[in-house]
């Protein structure tokens, strides 16, 4: 296996962990920001002095804006991945270097990329280019 291969699934994976732990990390601070800031204790009263707790409209605000940051950044990482993943597949099966003869693959590029069309037109599976074919059922299409 090519160490660039390797390397980009690695790369994928690990922001894909990294889109998870931003996730649970905005959630964490949302609730620990809300359960720290969201209220105040003011005094109040001339000759007679008490202390009355009310909401801190910037502490609940600044939850709030946490909690959205980690997840969008999750959504947008994972997305990211996936696009690096999938776009390291179809480079994998388009410089595959056993095939010599170019018409060949021109009919397994054109096989190939009209696989990718139906799996993502119908987004009844998650999307693994390297599940597509053999080297079997290639050359079955071939002859």
């Amino acid at each position: 296996m090519n160490s660039s291969k390797t390397s980009s699934n690695t790369a994928a994976e690990w922001l894909r962990l990294f889109a998870w732990i931003d996730l649970i990390a905005g959630l964490v601070g949302a609730i620990l920001i809300w359960a720290n800031l969201s209220s105040k204790e003011i005094t109040k009263g001339g000759y007679y002095s008490y202390v009355e707790k009310v909401t801190d409209p910037l502490g609940v605000a600044l939850g709030f804006v946490v909690l959205f940051q980690g997840m969008f950044l999750c959504a947008l990482f994972l997305v990211v991945a996936s696009i690096a993943s999938n776009l390291n597949s179809i480079n994998t099966i388009l410089t595959d270097v056993s095939y010599k003869d170019p018409f060949r693959r021109i009919l397994i590029r054109q096989d190939a990329m009209l696989e990718i069309l139906l799996d993502v037109r119908d987004k009844k599976k998650e999307f693994d280019i390297t599940s597509i074919h053999t080297k079997e059922e290639e050359l079955k299409h071939v002859k």
